[in-house]
Parts: C-alpha cells; sequence; structure tokens
C-alpha cells in the first residue's frame, strides 16, 4: 500500500504497470454481503484514496465505476461504518 505514498512519479508509475485496476472490482467483491472484509475495503479504499491524488489514478479509477461502486457500498452500510 505504500509504495507510491508521497510520490506522484511511482504513482504514475504504478498505474502504468496496472496497479490500480481492479480496486473497484476488489471494493465490489469485498463490500458483498457473501464476501463481506472490513479490513479489506479498509485497505481497498486507502489504496484509492492514495491513487486518485494523481490525474492518471482518478481517471482509471472513474473509468472502472468507482463511483456507482462507492454509491453501492456507503449506501448499503453508511447505517454501519464508524464516523
Amino acid at each position: 500500500m505504500e509504495l507510491g505514498f508521497g510520490n506522484a512519479e511511482k504513482k504514475l508509475e504504478l498505474c502504468k504497470q496496472g496497479w490500480i485496476k481492479g480496486l473497484v472490482a476488489l471494493l465490489i467483491h469485498y463490500s458483498g454481503k457473501e464476501n463481506y472484509d472490513e479490513d479489506m475495503i479498509s485497505t481497498v479504499l486507502k489504496l484509492m484514496a492514495n491513487f486518485s491524488l494523481i490525474p492518471e489514478g482518478t481517471e482509471h479509477l472513474l473509468n472502472d465505476g468507482v463511483i456507482p461502486a462507492f454509491h453501492d457500498f456507503f449506501n448499503t452500510y453508511k447505517d454501519n461504518l464508524p464516523q
């Protein structure tokens, strides 16, 4: 999770290598009722936040469907999430 933290150049290189692809799918998978895993969701959300700090990361997340995935996740769990 810390590979690109605080370094936009490293984040960009990781994006180019495909590291960001699949994060939305992981959020969807681990927030499903049958696969719910709070620790994995937390890790995936932190990774998404980290990569969203560069335009290329944001673009990948948007293209992968991050908005509907977040909407579904928060709509399902909003009453159970910590403040």
